[in-house]
């Protein structure tokens, strides 16, 4: 009867290491045994043990947010603006005719009314809400990313026009401090005053 070991034997080649242990290769496999025929020893010939998947990396305590996505500009273009206010009746006050870029387009009417201060439009005509809807669907539907853009920025403008020193219609031209404004009369009286904007929102002579 053959024994196991003249099997391995046959297949495989015999190294006889220090006169003390025989290293039977199978297969590309290691076995090591003592002379008594105890193994020692197993272990893959010549290849590295497999490398292991990296752990995904942790993530540090206090280490820093990515940023957030920038927000989209308010304005799709900067081009000249006019700001138009009308001489309330009786008052003497200026109020929001509205904003006007360069571009004009009639494009959808502004379901979303914030940003919208009631009190800074005018009230001659149309109610101050439907006078904003109207601008921003004529005027700033084109140039601004939604009406709250329109209604803020128009709004902030509109707060920090100069009055003129009277309110009597000019016979010529009319100047607030070094700059010329457009105007128009209603009788003897001024009925509205047109402010002249550059494409950096710096109030310059019409």
């Amino acid at each position: 009867m053959v024994s196991f070991f003249s099997i391995v034997v046959a297949a495989a080649a015999l190294v006889v290491t220090n006169g003390m242990h025989l290293r039977v290769d199978i297969n590309d496999s290691v076995q090591a045994y003592s002379l008594d025929g105890h193994r020692e020893l197993a272990g893959k010939k010549n290849k590295a043990p497999p490398h292991a998947a990296a752990p995904p990396a942790k993530k540090l305590k206090g280490a820093a947010a990515a940023p957030a996505a920038a927000p989209p500009a308010k304005k799709r273009h900067n081009e000249p603006m006019v700001l138009a206010m009308t001489v309330q009746p009786g008052s003497k006050k200026l109020k929001l005719h509205g904003l006007w870029p360069t571009t004009i387009c009639n494009g959808s009417p502004a379901n979303d009314m914030s940003g919208f201060v009631a009190s800074a439009w005018s009230s001659t005509g149309k109610s101050p809400q439907n006078l904003a809807v109207h601008e921003y669907k004529r005027h700033g539907f084109c140039n601004y990313v939604g009406p709250s853009a329109y209604y803020t920025e128009a709004q902030s403008l509109g707060a920090t026009a100069v009055a003129p020193t009277s309110f009597a219609c000019p016979t010529g031209d009319l100047h607030i401090g070094s700059k010329k404004v457009k105007f128009t009369c209603k009788g003897k009286q001024l009925n509205e005053i047109r402010y002249c904007y550059n494409k950096g929102i710096t109030w310059v002579s019409c």
